[in-house]
């Protein structure tokens, strides 16, 4: 018991997953690989950092396909990127071996 009571306080990670609702994604990938424009489902504010090589971004607020109004970037290992819920994102590795990590926010109302 108390050995639990112990790793139940050391266990901070876990606990700010099922409190706050974050999941964690680590993507990798070569050139070409990426995903279409798309909005997540459910809705979820992302955080993304890029680990390794470059990935390109296209971001168009909710209700925007691309064109005018949509943000391109290009983020390179360090950059970080922030988007709200309901935004559409696509994305397009650049580079061999290129890694990223995304933090994905999921609240009781959308979960």
């Amino acid at each position: 018991e108390e050995c639990a009571s112990a790793v139940g306080h050391a266990n901070v990670s876990a606990r700010f997953e099922r409190e706050l609702r974050w999941r964690l994604l680590i993507v990798g990938g070569g050139p070409g690989a990426g995903m279409h424009l798309h909005a997540d489902h459910p809705p979820a504010s992302a955080w993304h950092v890029q680990l390794r090589g470059r990935k390109a971004w296209t971001l168009c607020p909710p209700n925007q396909t691309r064109g005018g109004g949509c943000l391109e970037a290009t983020l390179g290992p360090r950059d970080q990127l922030f988007f709200p819920r309901g935004w559409r994102h696509a994305t397009a590795t650049l580079d061999a071996g290129s890694a990223s990590a995304s933090r994905l926010l999921v609240t009781p109302l959308d979960a």
